[in-house]
């Protein structure tokens, strides 16, 4: 009986396994499809920011590029990177997320020791939610690119991400996994 269950267990899995195998296949068969809608949303925005009517609408086309092509291609993030830079002098929130971003390519890059010297460090200042929010999502993502080297420093941007009112419940609970992952609580993490 047991040899039986075994075996039903087996061909459970493995039908879970083949059924696994044909939805990858299927999906690297796409993968074209995939590449042309990005390229089409991607030409769209350059279209967006060439036309746009002020530096800001142009930075946020820019900030949109470069995340598009930060996991793609790193010289259009650097381009875009760079296009940031020259349209964001109108605003410091802009100038803040383009040093952030400019942060979050050492952290692309896996440069560790370069990354954590150029954080910069969000004014005394009231800066407005929105951006608070974009510049703790920047830190924090590019932060999970490195395993936790200085858990009390970790755990703090941490612990000041998760009580932002502007991010969303789905990011504060990812927020609070990495937080416990710092703590070396996987078990509460999951």
């Amino acid at each position: 009986m047991a040899g039986l269950a075994l075996m039903v267990f087996h061909g459970c899995k493995s039908d879970s396994v083949q059924r696994h195998f044909r939805e990858l296949d299927k999906a690297i068969a796409q993968s074209s499809v995939y590449w042309e809608a990005f390229e089409s949303r991607m030409d769209s925005l350059r279209r967006e920011f060439a036309n746009a009517p002020s530096d800001s609408i142009r930075w946020e086309r820019a900030f949109e590029l470069y995340s598009g092509y930060s996991l793609v291609n790193s010289d259009s993030t650097l381009l875009w990177l760079h296009r940031m830079n020259d349209c964001s002098y109108g605003s410091q929130g802009q100038r803040l997320l383009t040093r952030v971003c400019g942060s979050e390519m050492y952290s692309l890059t896996g440069d560790k020791s370069r990354f954590e010297g150029s954080i910069p460090l969000l004014p005394d200042t009231e800066v407005p939610p929105e951006i608070e929010s974009r510049y703790y999502t920047i830190i924090v993502d590019s932060y999970s690119n490195f395993p936790y080297q200085d858990s009390n420093k970790d755990i703090d941007l941490l612990e000041k991400a998760i009580g932002i009112q502007t991010v969303s419940n789905d990011i504060q609970l990812y927020y609070k996994g990495l937080r416990e992952m710092a703590y070396n609580d996987y078990e509460t993490a999951l």
